[in-house]
């Protein structure tokens, strides 16, 4: 990690930057659609809703065809945004996360990790099962972060980090 800055006041204990990357990491976890946003060749933005698995690094997976908007988006442009909110009384509280980071699709080798990680998110019945004939069509993709905001409104209105990474370790 490059460094982050805290929004939060200084009159209030800073959590350590292990301590805020747990935390996101547990609500990614909890979590089961984000948004991710994606831009066209004229330009103009596109998003979709996804379901997604993430590893403790912050990386996040998700499954999706080669042939729709966002993975053609991503074949011509790398770069994406993500969001994802628990939208529990989000007007009271809430938290929620937003991520910019390179996206790249798996190779085979890959593969095998990540559906064990959706295996254990999404513990409903074997996940490629389910998916049988979509999994066929498909492939995984990985979003390797740059930046993250963390916003959690359970600990306070003002509970909001900035997370950044080197560009250099984008893979």
């Amino acid at each position: 990690p490059s460094g982050r800055v805290a929004v939060m006041p200084e009159s209030k204990p800073s959590p350590s930057d292990a301590e805020i990357r747990q935390q996101l990491y547990g609500f990614l976890h909890d979590v089961e659609v984000l948004t991710l946003g994606t831009v066209d060749a004229a330009g103009l933005p596109h998003t979709c809703i996804l379901y997604f698995v993430c590893d403790p690094q912050l990386r996040v997976y998700f499954y999706s065809r080669p042939d729709t908007a966002h993975c053609r988006h991503i074949e011509r442009q790398p770069r994406v945004a993500i969001t994802a909110v628990d939208a529990r009384d989000l007007w009271e509280a809430g938290s929620g996360m937003q991520m910019d980071g390179h996206c790249r699709p798996l190779g085979a080798e890959e593969a095998d990790h990540v559906l064990a990680l959706y295996e254990q998110k999404y513990p409903r019945g074997s996940w490629a099962q389910r998916h049988t004939a979509a999994f066929k069509a498909g492939r995984f993709y990985r979003v390797t972060p740059v930046w993250a905001r963390w916003m959690n409104r359970w600990r306070g209105s003002d509970y909001c980090f900035d997370l950044s990474w080197s560009e250099n370790q984008v893979e």
